[in-house]
């Protein structure tokens, strides 16, 4: 699956860096819910990727992606 341009996480390391910071001070603050999602094993291969590639969990890149949608509602 490809995401278009406006939907794709930032993928610069320092800025990375700084948003899992940021990240994991915030849900230290809040009540956090477990969510279970199946997906196709070639979007999780992806995902990996982009994990390893960026340093960061493939949590903190999903709670990125999903705190990018408020601007889209």
């Amino acid at each position: 699956m490809h995401l278009p341009t406006k939907y794709q996480l930032r993928t610069d390391p320092n800025t990375m860096n700084q948003l899992t910071q940021h990240s994991t001070s915030n849900t230290r603050t809040m009540s956090l819910k477990q969510l279970n999602v199946k997906i196709p094993e070639q979007e999780l291969r992806i995902l990996e990727a982009f994990a390893e590639k960026t340093e960061r969990t493939k949590t903190d890149i999903i709670r990125e992606f999903i705190r990018s949608l408020q601007t889209k509602i």
